[in-house]
């Protein structure tokens, strides 16, 4: 096979964009997996009683696998980015395919549907913390009163100043 050089320029670009968009869809799939199976896991699972405990704590080690799994995927999304990377800068060195350029294809767009899996997962995930902890929350208020009731008022305090971004700063005055 000849060897063509914008081919791995072009797989060489995209390579380090792929494995950035992965980086941070695992720190997404991490943080959404851990605000839908603890907090929200252990609230749900303290409204249930008997045995439906056993259904909702199951639920969430369901989750939990989910997303430890989406985030493992997207770790070795980009260990292979890099292994694409390396190839792509070694064959443009030597100037020759060091990989035949059909594992370069799949490499580079199994990233991308990987990325794109994985954010409809990330989606799903938000979207069901939501859900559940808006229930939750109708439930408490239904039983103790809003929860914002005299926590938030627009009047600003005297004991507190406001910075630059609007966050209350206390303020120490000695008489």
């Amino acid at each position: 096979m000849t060897f063509h050089e914008t081919f791995w320029v072009v797989t060489g670009s995209t390579a380090p964009v792929v494995a950035l968009a992965a980086i941070i869809s695992a720190k997404d799939i991490a943080h959404d997996t851990g605000v839908i199976t603890d907090p929200v896991g252990e609230m749900v699972a303290a409204h249930v009683t008997g045995p439906k405990i056993e259904q909702a704590h199951s639920y969430y080690q369901k989750w939990a696998l989910v997303g430890y799994a989406q985030w493992l995927a997207q770790l070795g999304n980009v260990c292979l980015q890099a292994l694409l990377l390396t190839v792509s800068l070694l064959s443009i060195a030597y100037q020759r395919n060091v990989f035949p350029m059909w594992i370069g294809v799949a490499v580079a767009v199994g990233g991308v549907v990987l990325l794109a899996v994985t954010g409809v997962g990330i989606l799903a995930a938000r979207q069901l913390a939501g859900a559940q902890l808006a229930s939750i929350t109708g439930r408490v208020q239904m039983a103790v009163g809003p929860l914002d009731a005299g926590v938030r008022s627009e009047e600003p305090r005297p004991d507190l100043t406001y910075g630059r971004f609007r966050r209350a700063q206390h303020v120490h005055r000695h008489a």
